[in-house]
């Protein structure tokens, strides 16, 4: 019994920023953890609010050139959720069982995967910047302008995808206000940096795109002085590594269903974009989306129900014109049958 008392507290100074949220009130740990989690995912989401914000100012060509590559931002968010989810689970459960070792090569198998995808991404946008801005067929100079600014801003990917997975792995040590902290510092510097680059040195869409760079850069320089200088989990903490494969595929197994996930927002559903002609009861022809026209229809048949009775409408469904409002539902069925 002595014996794994002195094992234990050796663990425990080994990994002495670390913070076991199985020890105390439950309900206060979670609490303690969540709020800063959620706090950080807001400020992400800032980032690009704060750019749109200050661009606005310079007109409606100037949105439409940063607007067009939102898109990809937050598809690059996506992807750094593969590590970061990764980092939280994996890294987590080494914790839990006081396995040192693990959650030390957990976090730099998290670290080195996450830079080498951040490197292929922002070598495809960068380099196929012009190919991916010409889906939009935007005019010639909003066009140059939207693959300047995605070129500046894919050159600050690394730094986004380590920053997400620094955030996941601080969130696995329980210590979740420092990512808040950090990206909070980040979101205070994009926000005095935009009006700066933008307006007073005149770099316009630019200068929105520096601005980020600067600020994601920073918000990595921070997570790397709380590691490697102040040391605040680990005494030795090794940031990349050679790649073992037992590790890898823990972490892409764990990650890769958030990441999925994620995407999936990203691509239209069938039934959002399909799109029919459909007459209505007033006689005009329309295009309409699946669902649009499912609530209108059935607004009308609750509503209304006796402008139904007689119409060509009920005439080609081939079913018998009813009245009162218990009737609704399958005069509802047979329209929707027929459309």
């Amino acid at each position: 019994k002595t014996v794994l008392i002195c094992v234990i507290r050796a663990l425990n100074k080994k990994m002495k920023g670390i913070k076991h949220l199985t020890e105390g009130p439950i309900l206060r740990q979670l609490f303690a953890l969540a709020m800063p989690i959620m706090a950080t995912s807001f400020i992400q989401m800032a980032y690009s609010l704060t750019d749109m914000a200050w661009v606005g100012r310079l007109g409606s060509e100037a949105i439409a050139a940063v607007g067009s590559v939102g898109l990809l931002t937050w598809m690059t968010n996506s992807l750094a959720l593969l590590n970061k989810v990764g980092a939280e689970v994996s890294v987590g459960q080494a914790i839990g069982l006081r396995d040192e070792g693990a959650a030390h090569h957990f976090s730099t198998h998290n670290l080195t995967l996450s830079l080498m995808i951040a490197i292929v991404w922002a070598s495809l946008l960068f380099t196929f910047a012009p190919t991916i801005i010409s889906i939009y067929e935007l005019e010639g100079h909003i066009a140059r302008n939207a693959v300047n600014y995605l070129r500046i801003v894919a050159t600050a990917f690394p730094f986004v995808f380590l920053s997400a997975t620094f955030t996941g792995i601080f969130n696995a040590a329980g210590r979740s206000r420092i990512p808040f902290t950090i990206n909070g510092i980040g979101l205070a510097i994009n926000m005095a940096l935009d009006p700066l680059f933008i307006f007073v040195l005149d770099w316009k869409t630019d200068g929105a795109a520096w601005a980020t760079w600067i600020a994601q850069a920073s918000v990595f320089l921070l997570f790397v002085h709380q590691l490697k200088f102040k040391k605040i989990l680990w005494e030795d903490f090794r940031f990349f590594g050679r790649l073992k494969r037992s590790y890898t595929t823990k972490i892409v197994r764990i990650g890769l269903p958030e990441l999925a996930l994620c995407l999936r927002q990203h691509v239209p559903r069938k039934d959002g974009i399909e799109r029919r002609r459909t007459h209505r009861l007033d006689g005009h022809d329309h295009q309409r989306t699946n669902r649009s026209h499912h609530l209108e229809y059935l607004a009308r048949l609750l509503d209304r129900p006796q402008r139904l009775c007689g119409t060509e409408l009920c005439g080609a469904a081939h079913g018998a014109c009813r009245s009162g409002t218990e009737s609704n539902a399958l005069d509802d069925l047979g329209v929707r049958h027929h459309m």
